[in-house]
């Protein structure tokens, strides 16, 4: 009888017939992960529903028309740009916003060095020289409270010269009021200039009321 061979053969790798090393088995390839989302078309594939944002503006702009090429390339479907947009849209005031305070401060930093103890009141005669150019029609108050003009440290030392030849003559608005609370003082206060203080709503209607009724009487 002829013996037999006990060699072990494994399943999974099994000895080359002529007795040569293990043939390795053949790599699986692995599953491709199945998508969450289909990448349009084309970028006008997509559909955005974003509140305050105007999708048709912004990819208007060659260069979000080429982000979005890229996005759609690299496969973002429509519920990723959804997301990423409504991201985008409340970020970018925020960023705007915080560059125009540092502008701002720049601004006040400056006009500080330059006028010194004089600052408040100077910023309030600019003010005032600035509504008056709003009630007569010279100005827009989107031109004024542009950052051309309300940023400018000569725009603004003009603004408050005028403002003060404003101010000499005003009379008080409320009679009632002590000769320390003119309108020319309430313009020099920080309450006036201020935006963030709390009386800043009152005292600037009152010097609003005071030359409106200046402007009626010499008509």
């Amino acid at each position: 009888m002829s013996e037999e061979l006990n060699t072990p053969v494994e399943e999974n790798n099994p000895q080359s017939l002529l007795g040569g090393e293990p043939t390795p088995n053949e790599p699986q390839e692995p599953a491709e992960p199945q998508p969450v989302g289909t990448a349009p078309d084309s970028i006008d594939g997509y559909e955005v529903n974003v509140d305050g944002f105007d999708f048709d503006e912004f990819k208007s702009i060659d260069e979000n028309k080429e982000f979005l090429e890229r996005a759609r390339a690299a496969g973002m479907d429509n519920k990723g740009l959804n997301f990423l947009l409504s991201e985008y849209n409340q970020l970018i005031p925020e960023l705007m916003q915080a560059n125009a305070a540092l502008e701002n401060e720049a601004c006040v930093k400056h006009m500080s060095d330059v006028w010194g103890a004089d600052t408040d009141q100077n910023f309030g005669f600019a003010r005032a020289a600035a509504d008056n150019a709003i009630q007569n029609g010279v100005l827009t108050a989107e031109e004024v409270n542009s950052p051309e003009f309300g940023n400018n440290p000569l725009v603004l030392k003009m603004a408050a010269y005028f403002g003060q030849q404003l101010s000499e003559d005003t009379p008080p608005q409320n009679t009632q009021q002590t000769a320390a609370q003119s309108v020319s003082e309430l313009m020099k206060s920080e309450a006036y200039w201020n935006e963030k203080h709390p009386d800043h709503a009152r005292v600037y209607a009152q010097v609003q009321q005071s030359y409106n009724k200046q402007y009626k009487e010499a008509n």
